[in-house]
């Protein structure tokens, strides 16, 4: 590793640099909480520990990443960043490997009970579907042995989707995303059948019934186009992550998904983002909860049994 790596060496822009600056950012943060744990707000120290995992994994990425003179890496600056310019405005959650999710940008993050917890920021959710402090991170993942292993088609949707056209407009059916939630069967059986093929016959049904059913698919597996044009209709939504009541993550709005490998996943307006830690086709939701058993929040009764003696 270089002696003394400071960001300063590399130029403003590029790939180096922004990851450094991003390491920086990200350091100064878990600072600042666990400056906050030890003054007032011991509740933040889950946050903090799942905040130091992600902290953990930049540096290594640094490490090992090459600094250009042909004999040494790059290496963590540890330099300070002052608070108002520690925002990241893009939404962007990225895997850490076997780890948490890492949002990061002006994102809404809010809690299976609705209550909006952070907006902006980098912060660590639980992808294991076993920390006491849902849906942050508290390190259970490290303590269980989680196998976050990514599955998932980092291919074009445009390929992988099949199209059914009916009455003016083109409905999509992208499989490989489907989270098996059945809203669209159940409001829509002769549409979208589970026991023919193909899945979807457009016109079973008008075509307002079936673009309106379309547009609500939770995971985005599901959409549709108007007329002749090639793109499907997404309404504009602030990005958000809301944890579904015992189900993954609904994450909407325009947030890039990064696998822990640093290839992203190509980005969409809807999708739902596995939080149970059993899904087959990580990161994305495949329905696996239903079959785990995951539930969130826990009935009282597990709550108690749940917490430590």
């Amino acid at each position: 590793m270089r002696t003394n790596p400071r960001s300063a060496d590399y130029a403003q822009g590029s790939a180096i640099r922004m990851a450094m600056d991003e390491f920086n950012r990200s350091y100064c943060g878990v600072l600042h909480l666990l400056h906050d744990c030890f003054n007032g707000s011991p509740n933040l120290l889950a946050i903090a520990t799942g905040a130091m995992y992600a902290l953990k994994a930049q540096a290594i990425e640094l490490m090992q990443l090459p600094s250009g003179d042909g004999l040494t890496t790059v290496g963590p600056s540890f330099e300070y960043v002052p608070p108002e310019d520690r925002r990241t405005v893009q939404g962007k959650v990225v895997m850490l490997r076997d780890g948490p999710y890492v949002v990061s940008g002006d994102v809404a993050i809010y809690d299976v009970e609705g209550e909006l917890r952070r907006s902006t920021g980098s912060w660590c959710l639980c992808r294991c579907g076993g920390s006491r402090n849902k849906p942050f991170c508290d390190g259970t993942h490290a303590r269980v042995g989680f196998d976050g292993r990514e599955s998932a088609d980092h291919g074009s949707i445009a390929d992988r989707r099949a199209s059914y056209a009916a009455d003016g407009v083109t409905i999509y059916d992208d499989r490989s995303r489907c989270a098996h939630f059945g809203q669209c069967s159940n409001k829509l059986p002769g549409v979208f059948r589970v026991d023919a093929e193909p899945f979807v016959d457009p016109r079973g049904a008008p075509s307002a019934d079936v673009t309106t059913v379309a547009g609500d698919c939770p995971s985005g597996a599901l959409a549709y186009a108007v007329g002749d044009a090639p793109e499907p209709v997404e309404p504009h939504q602030p990005p958000s992550v809301v944890p579904i009541v015992d189900g993954p993550y609904r994450v909407r709005g325009p947030i890039t998904v990064v696998g822990a490998d640093g290839h992203p996943y190509e980005r969409r307006a809807r999708q739902t983002l596995c939080r149970c830690g059993h899904s087959r086709n990580k990161p994305f939701c495949d329905g696996s909860h239903w079959y785990a058993g995951f539930r969130d929040p826990l009935p009282p009764e597990a709550a108690d049994e749940s917490e430590p003696s």
